[in-house]
């Protein structure tokens, strides 16, 4: 859905959790996005020691910001 944004220069920003959810269910962007969408709710993972999946996280906003360049 954002890649399809990135044609609309007036978007400056947008609030989602979902690259977050997706690292910590051990997944990883492709360079099309995910072809799911996840059940969980960012308030699902409060309290939930979330180190051992900063790597996932971490590759996924980076890789979510690219899709709006």
């Amino acid at each position: 859905e954002i890649i399809a944004y990135s044609e609309f220069d007036w978007i400056k920003s947008i609030d989602t959790s979902n690259p977050i959810i997706v690292g910590y269910k051990g997944e990883r962007y492709g360079d099309n996005g995910i072809n799911f969408k996840p059940k969980e709710k960012i308030e699902d993972l409060f309290g939930i020691n979330l180190e051992d999946k900063m790597e996932d996280i971490i590759f996924n906003v980076n890789k979510f910001k690219s899709y709006a360049n």
